[in-house]
């Protein structure tokens, strides 16, 4: 027998705090390329670009397979 829907959702938990803007962009940075180490300083244009590129073959890809 299939429980209520309130009942689902009473016993998931709620996500962390939402990472800050400079968390995503060097996330997505990452991505392309960067490094982050202590004295690399804030990534760029084209490394954050690469990132996005990669991101969306990613995304692309996932989205194929399902």
């Amino acid at each position: 027998m299939a429980r209520p829907l309130s009942h689902r959702a009473s016993n998931q938990t709620t996500p962390g705090p939402a990472p800050t803007l400079r968390e995503v962009v060097r996330a997505i940075a990452k991505l392309g390329g960067f490094l982050g180490r202590k004295s690399d300083g804030e990534p760029g244009v084209k490394v954050i670009w690469r990132g996005l590129q990669m991101y969306r073959s990613v995304f692309d890809t996932y989205q194929f397979l399902m």
